[in-house]
């Protein structure tokens, strides 16, 4: 019966040692968390991107509008700019 009692005791203890938050402060909280995971997200996507880019093999092509909508290779473009 003592240690059921002590029990009791401890767990109202430890309830009143909990701290009681303001439910709009939380719910801030929770916003400004989820930006942050987000941006995380984001940062790990474009990191990802560039690495993928990296290790494609070959010569790339990319659209160079002002040639009106040419394909051109970047070695080419490359040559021209020197």
């Amino acid at each position: 019966m003592k240690r059921k009692e002590e029990r009791e005791e401890q767990k109202i203890l430890k309830t009143k040692k909990k701290k009681v938050t303001n439910p709009v402060s939380a719910q801030e909280k929770k916003k400004k968390k989820m930006k942050k995971k987000e941006e995380r997200e984001e940062q790990k996507k474009l990191k990802t991107k560039k690495k993928s880019d990296k290790s494609s093999f070959g010569p790339k092509e990319e659209e160079d509008e002002e040639e009106g909508g040419e394909r051109r290779t970047k070695k080419i473009e490359n040559e021209k700019k020197k």
